[in-house]
């Protein structure tokens, strides 16, 4: 049986099939190895960094300390800044921070700011990024169920003062955030169960049964609005013009109001009082009925001057002194 030719101890297909079932069974276990490895470098990585950023010893409270990949470059001198929200919502540890969309920066620590009420988040930011002392931050998302960031935005231009440096602060009137999706349908919902879209409906139908027959003049309205606003548009340079006009006299007269006013004020003999205007010093005035006047009508003439020599003679004196401006009798 040793000579026969089915024997394999021997044979050279037997040779060679040992060393590939070795190598299928060692395979896995050597990919193994290199997966555990990496991990064991990315760990020992982490806390070689946390040694060199805290001179005063590695402190790992958690595995949002680890610097995920891809993340912000912050350089080699990073600053830190501090930024207060009413409400972070899901902000997480490690979230970016972004200027212009572009990542500068991430989250380090979020906890309770000194007033009990707001949060007080602190950021690492590229010490190569200058920012304005009175910047703005925004609680923004990437999309509509991506993840949360803040956003560094400078303000109005013209306004941008000093510099954002290591330890400063955006207070809490100068954050804010956008609104959630959960917010919106619930503003949404209240819109549609709550709202005004009943009353709409109301509207439309009545006016359907207001316009029901009524179209050749409601298109005869339409066509003369059209006509209307066409000729005021044709016409708009004559418009302004005349509006300028009206401007200019309504200038000049605000400059002129006590000439205004003196044209316009009544005079001292109005039909309403009917009084006489008043007479000046030396020159008395007397009533006397006129002849062939109305009975009851009164005239008024001077006693300075007679209109006539016969009114002169017919014009008794008084019989006493009287004084030149009145004419009133002495007490």
């Amino acid at each position: 049986m040793s000579g026969s030719p089915h024997t394999t101890s021997g044979s050279p297909d037997a040779t060679a099939e040992a060393p590939r079932t070795a190598d299928a069974r060692t395979g896995p276990r050597t990919g193994a190895r290199l997966a555990v490895g990496a991990v064991a470098l990315l760990a020992t990585g982490a806390l070689i960094a946390l040694v060199a950023v805290r001179s005063d010893g590695p402190v790992f409270t958690g595995i949002e300390q680890i610097p995920l990949p891809g993340g912000a470059d912050l350089g080699d001198s990073p600053y830190e800044i501090t930024a207060e929200f009413g409400d972070v919502l899901s902000l997480a540890p490690q979230s970016s921070v972004k200027v212009n969309d572009v990542s500068v920066g991430r989250v380090t620590r979020i906890d309770l700011a000194p007033d009990g009420w707001s949060a007080r988040v602190t950021m690492r930011v590229n010490g190569n990024i200058d920012l304005p002392a009175n910047a703005h931050a925004r609680l923004e998302q990437s999309s509509l169920l991506g993840e949360k960031y803040i956003q560094l935005t400078p303000p109005a231009r013209g306004t941008a003062r000093g510099s954002l440096a290591e330890s400063g602060r955006i207070p809490l009137t100068r954050t804010n955030r956008n609104p959630e999706v959960e917010e919106v349908f619930g503003a949404l919902s209240m819109l549609l169960n709550g709202g005004g879209i009943n009353q709409l409906k109301t509207i439309t139908t009545e006016l359907n049964k207001a316009l029901t027959g009524q179209e050749p003049q409601i298109r005869s309205v339409l066509n003369r609005i059209d006509t209307l606003v066409t000729n005021l548009d044709d016409n708009r340079g004559d418009i302004t013009r005349a509006l300028d006009g009206v401007n200019r006299l309504s200038a000049t007269l605000a400059t002129r109001k006590q000439d205004v006013g003196t044209a316009t004020s009544p005079g001292p003999w109005t039909a309403s009082t009917g009084s006489p205007p008043p007479s000046p010093p030396g020159n008395r005035t007397s009533e006397r009925s006129s002849p062939g006047s109305a009975p009851g009508s009164r005239s008024w003439r001077s006693s300075a001057a007679p209109c006539s020599p016969c009114c002169a003679r017919s014009t008794p004196s008084p019989p006493w002194p009287s004084t030149p401006s009145t004419g009133a009798r002495p007490t």
